[in-house]
Order: C-alpha cells, then sequence, then structure tokens
C-alpha cells in the first residue's frame, strides 16, 4: 500500500519468546481473580468466560494446572510454540498482525520467524514473510534489539519502525496509533508500552540464604505507598523506535524514550501456563466490553 507520511514499518518480533519476563506470583494472581471477578458481575459476560474462571479457580486450589495438549512442557518459565497457540479462536500471533493492519499505521507488517508453520500462518493472516530469520538469532538468548537490526537489514531503511509482539493480543490499534504520533511529535528514539507494578518495588524483601527476609530498601520500611515515587516497567507489548538510533547504540530503550501506559488488563506478558489462561480469559472480558 501506500507509505504513511513519518515512514513507519512495522515488524513482528517472534518465536524466540525473547523480551521482557513477568512472572505472576500466587497472591498477584489471586488479586487478579478478585478483580476479574469484579468486572464479571459489571459486564456479564458469556457462558464460557465464567467457565474459564472457574477452572482457573480450580488450577489455584491444586497448586499449578497442567499445559494443554497444544502447548507441551519444555522449561518452567516458557510454553514451546505458544506464538501460534489456540488462542480464544485464532493463532495467538493473528490477534497481533490483524491489530497492526487494522490500525492503518503502517506500510507494511512483517514478521520475522525461521519456522514455516509460522510464516505460513502470518501470511494466511495478511503479514508478509520476506525473508528468514537467521538460525543464531531463532534461539531462547538472541535479544529483541539483536533479531531487529538483523531484519531491518534486509528490509528498506525508514525513519522509524515498531516491533509488536506476537504475544501482545490485547493491544489494540488504538493503541498503536497513539504510539505513532506520539514519536511523530516528540521525536523520541523509543516509545513503548509500559504498566504499573502490582506492588511497588521499592517495599521488595531480599532472601538470605538461611532463607530469612529484610527489606532490600530498608529506608523504605515504613514510607507509605502513596509516598512513595510513581513506578513503571516495560509491559513488554511494543516499541515504536527510530531506525537510526537502534543501529547507532544497539538498544531499543534509551535516555531519549516516552511510555504509553497501558491499564493492567491490557498487560499480561504470556510466558507460563498460568499466564496463558490469565490472558485468554481478561481477553475475552476486554472484547465484550468494547462491543
Amino acid at each position: 500500500g501506500e507509505f504513511q507520511p513519518n515512514g513507519v514499518r512495522w515488524i513482528v518480533e517472534c518465536a524466540s519468546y525473547a523480551g521482557v519476563t513477568r512472572f505472576l506470583s500466587s497472591r498477584t494472581f489471586v488479586d487478579e481473580e478478585r478483580h476479574v471477578v469484579h468486572e464479571i458481575r459489571e459486564r456479564e459476560p458469556s457462558v464460557e468466560v465464567q467457565q474459564d474462571l472457574q477452572r482457573q479457580r480450580r488450577q489455584l486450589r491444586r497448586g499449578r494446572g497442567t499445559l494443554r495438549d497444544d502447548l507441551p512442557p519444555r522449561a518452567p518459565s516458557t510454553l514451546p510454540r505458544k506464538n501460534i497457540a489456540d488462542f480464544n479462536g485464532k493463532p495467538l500471533i493473528v490477534w497481533s498482525i490483524e491489530t497492526a493492519l487494522n490500525s492503518a499505521v503502517f506500510s507494511r507488517v512483517v514478521v520475522s520467524t525461521d519456522d514455516e508453520e509460522i510464516a505460513e500462518i502470518s501470511r494466511k493472516s495478511g503479514a508478509e514473510t520476506p525473508f528468514v530469520r537467521e538460525a543464531a538469532l531463532a534461539d531462547d538468548f538472541a535479544t529483541t534489539a539483536d533479531v531487529l537490526k538483523d531484519a531491518l537489514s534486509k528490509l528498506p531503511m525508514h525513519e522509524h519502525a515498531c516491533c509488536l509482539y506476537p504475544t501482545a493480543p490485547m493491544i489494540t490499534a488504538a493503541n498503536l496509533q497513539e504510539a505513532d504520533a506520539k514519536i511523530g511529535e516528540t521525536g523520541a528514539d523509543c516509545v513503548l508500552s509500559v504498566t504499573a507494578y502490582d506492588f511497588h518495588p521499592l517495599r521488595a524483601f531480599s532472601k538470605s540464604e538461611d532463607n530469612t527476609l529484610a527489606f532490600h530498601w530498608p529506608e523504605h520500611e515504613l514510607t507509605r505507598s502513596q509516598d512513595l515515587p510513581e513506578m513503571l516497567h516495560d509491559a513488554g507489548a511494543f516499541y515504536f523506535f527510530n531506525v537510526k538510533a537502534l543501529l547507532k547504540t544497539g538498544k531499543l530503550i534509551g535516555q531519549n524514550t516516552i511510555g504509553i501506559e497501558l491499564p493492567r488488563n491490557q498487560a499480561v506478558d504470556i510466558d507460563t501456563q498460568e499466564d496463558f489462561e490469565l490472558a485468554r480469559t481478561l481477553h475475552k472480558l476486554n472484547q465484550e466490553g468494547r462491543q
């Protein structure tokens, strides 16, 4: 199609499980569940959503739950082939591809992968796969910046590009449009999705070798939560970036970085089966809330 005025190109980062990892503790998971239940009462969700929540409660009481057949176990911190696992009726990556296309922000939607099945699903969903990702960049140790630099070397040069993870089904076209406008207006080197911590990190504990706990920042032991500075973390969803800045520094996030803050119901890092089930339920609620 026609190139957009600011020359933004979009790249889906996929297949390597690279990105920010956030684990949900049992307490956090319970808190999120209670929040979802509150939303259910207001939105009157479908029977399917209610059944999902009941299944999550049963799994939580048992401890962790089990992996589904289409997500066979590999390591505790990853879900193999999660990018194409069924997520509310579509392969997970398709939600990101369709959102990017529907945003009308990008001149091209390109998927970087070394996996032919992922590539075929991506093409059927409207994305391009003009190259195969190099094997050296297709493991769990490749950084997002390395993958992007490789992709950029194989595509025409533009002022800006965007990395949208395939594990970001909560992201909307409006989120991408806001970030696109922000990088064009501000001249930032990077505009990324951020969200608030579930619990303030300055109140964190450190655990010693004998398993005793102590405040990691003891100066905040008696500080009220409302008096602590606001702190955010990378939501692990998307990064709009200045191409020259990335190629020069090798980093996505530098000093000239701006955040687009997401509500917590849009910021679930899908890394464990627990994350996957929670994301599916929140996604259904978000979809119903927009209807």
